[in-house]
């Protein structure tokens, strides 16, 4: 539970011992520590700094962008969807108590961080301005041309969260379905690298297939 993480958020490791919180921290730790092998050693430094910005752009302003589709905008959906299975067996009597809480916490750090201080539509429009602008930096082969790096990493895990809760993040939901090539590219890595799991077909609200028709345009 993430009031045991060092900075009270998740995600955090604990190796023998030993608590890091935050990712970046975490890799870096398993590098040093445990010979975790760099992805991105083998980028130049001007690919580094790529990669670093393409993290950050996407840690700091698309997930919070999400954070407020879901608990801000769709939190029942998030509590049913989501917030309840992560939860122990033990504290699942206490989901709705426990997701007021963090509620509370997460609309507060939406206020302190900015997003939350704009209106719906102008949210609303910073979402699609996002959407569209991952389709164009993935473009057909992911960011860096698809050359491995933890940028692409980073990508895969915002884009998977998103493809699996439809009812929960909505709004960013409907407007990565415009661009193709984030499915495309997104099908590809999981057949790729995660062979045994698999991801919620491209739907609609209520449920139904929906037809793959726009394309990102630069």
């Amino acid at each position: 539970m993430a009031p045991r993480a060092p900075t009270g958020k998740v995600p955090y490791i604990t190796i023998r011992n030993k608590t890091i919180g935050d990712s970046t921290l975490c890799y870096q730790y398993l590098q040093k520590h445990e010979k975790v092998a760099d992805v991105d050693a083998h980028l130049t430094t001007e690919e580094r700094a790529l990669t670093a910005s393409h993290k950050a752009w996407i840690e700091e302003w698309c997930y919070f962008l999400l954070l407020w589709d879901r608990y801000i905008e769709n939190p029942k959906a998030t509590k049913e969807g989501f917030f309840r299975n992560a939860l122990p067996p033990v504290y699942r009597p206490f989901t709705g108590l426990i997701f007021s809480h963090i509620r509370r916490y997460i609309k507060k750090t939406l206020h302190c961080q900015g997003v939350s201080r704009h209106t719906k539509p102008e949210i609303l429009m910073f979402i699609g301005d996002a959407a569209k602008n991952l389709s164009v930096l993935c473009g057909e082969n992911g960011f860096l041309d698809g050359r491995a790096a933890t940028a692409n990493a980073c990508l895969l895990g915002l884009l998977v969260t998103i493809y699996n809760g439809p009812t929960m993040s909505p709004n960013w939901h409907r407007e990565i379905n415009k661009y193709p090539n984030l499915r495309t590219w997104t099908d590809g890595m999981i057949a790729k690298y995660f062979a045994e799991r698999s991801i919620l077909p491209v739907q609609n609200l209520d449920g139904r297939e929906k037809q793959r028709v726009q394309t990102a345009k630069t």
